[in-house]
């Protein structure tokens, strides 16, 4: 069986106080973008098998793809194995999603392959301990991301947007997430943070209003990324001079991300900003 994995943007990234189970609240806007790894999934006979063309993915436990597979097997009491085939286009930890998609992926997969009769809300509810992003990609969409990542809301499809999506090389010391959020805890206290509305973008998807769903794109995470990472500030600085109607960070970063006034303007940028930086990849919004 062969899919394809798609990454996400986050159109809006806001982010709430620290609950006492040490995760914070969390108020995103999620589309699907055109970007995307394609996943092979077939049976075997040896146990979880995982391998990519990426050679950082890794193909072990560690793996979002073979927890999701052990997990499926333990809890439907399943003895046979997988062969798992990931080629990556989606760049690795960079704030688009790509982990948390495959996994997804691959539980839908082999809900299928295996007659699971798992229903959306089923499969939501198993992925959320591996991983909460894994929720939104089980829905996919345009959707509203609540609590810590496990509430997902449909929402109305947006008009098309036509993207650059730029992953420039930036260090981040131990775990990304992790370290982000520590950093907005911190930032929050020496600086405050602007939480903005989202009832700007809510009101623009409800009405199909390109411009106004522009206008109200946000990610909290910007200030605290550019200011940390270099590379990503840099990189920011130069789209904004482009002939561009937004550039934005997507999740935590490194990636970034604009928003074109067409598909030409999109591929001339990408295809001179590519002789720079490596992972450079002109999408849209689907």
């Amino acid at each position: 069986m062969e899919i394809k994995s798609y990454a996400k943007l986050n159109l809006f990234l806001d982010v709430g106080d620290k609950r006492s189970d040490g995760y914070h609240s969390v108020c995103f806007i999620n589309t699907q973008v055109s970007l995307h790894d394609v996943i092979r999934v077939k049976e075997n006979e040896q146990g979880i098998i995982i391998r990519s063309t990426h050679p950082d993915v890794p193909t072990g436990p560690s793996n979002l793809c073979y927890k999701v597979v052990h997990e499926l097997e333990q809890k439907y009491h399943i003895n046979r194995g997988v062969d798992i085939w990931i080629e990556k286009s989606i760049p690795i930890a960079a704030g688009l999603g790509g982990g948390s998609s495959n996994a997804a992926s691959v539980l839908m997969a082999l809900n299928e392959l295996w007659k699971l009769s798992m229903t959306s809300e089923d499969m939501i509810n198993f992925i959320r301990p591996i991983t909460t992003d894994g929720c939104y990609f089980i829905t996919n969409g345009t959707c509203l991301i609540e609590g810590i990542g496990e509430r997902v809301i449909p929402l109305k499809s947006i008009p098309r947007l036509e993207l650059v999506v730029i992953c420039p090389d930036a260090v981040f010391n131990g775990h990304k997430t992790k370290s982000i959020y520590d950093q907005l805890d911190e930032y929050e206290q020496n600086h405050g943070l602007q939480h903005s509305s989202i009832d700007s973008i809510l009101g623009g998807i409800q009405s199909a209003d390109r411009s106004q769903i522009i206008q109200g794109m946000n990610n909290i995470f910007l200030n605290i990324t550019i200011s940390q990472y270099q590379p990503v500030y840099e990189l920011i600085a130069k789209l904004k001079k482009e002939n561009v109607e937004y550039v934005g960070l997507c999740g935590a970063g490194p990636s970034v991300f604009t928003v074109c006034e067409n598909l030409t303007v999109a591929d001339e940028i990408a295809t001179r900003y590519s002789k720079q930086y490596v992972k450079t990849f002109a999408a849209h919004t689907l």
